[in-house]
């Protein structure tokens, strides 16, 4: 529950996620986006540009963070959990804080 407490879009320029809806594997990548775009979130960075990339081709489901550097955080979400996913996301923005 640590990924969760610290987690702020201040330097995310842009979130972008990308699914299939009827693919069995898109829940950690929903739930991803669900908590990006919570309004404690939002707040955070009310310039941060949120995707929902809908997609009928059975594609995998993708993450995709672009950072304000134009840094970019990719993560195929078929293997990932979500506190894995939440640890690898805050831990960059973490990163990009102390630059």
């Amino acid at each position: 529950m640590a990924a969760i407490r610290g987690a702020s879009l201040k330097q995310v320029a842009k979130v972008t996620v990308s699914f299939c809806p009827f693919d069995p594997m898109t829940a950690t990548a929903r739930e991803f986006l669900r908590r990006v775009s919570s309004k404690g979130m939002r707040d955070s960075n009310a310039k941060c540009e949120i995707i929902s990339d809908i997609k009928n081709d059975g594609s995998e489901p993708v993450v995709q963070v672009v950072f304000n550097d134009k840094d970019t955080l990719t993560m195929k979400t078929n293997s990932l959990k979500l506190m894995d996913m939440l640890a690898m996301f805050n831990r960059r923005c973490r990163e990009k804080e102390v630059k």
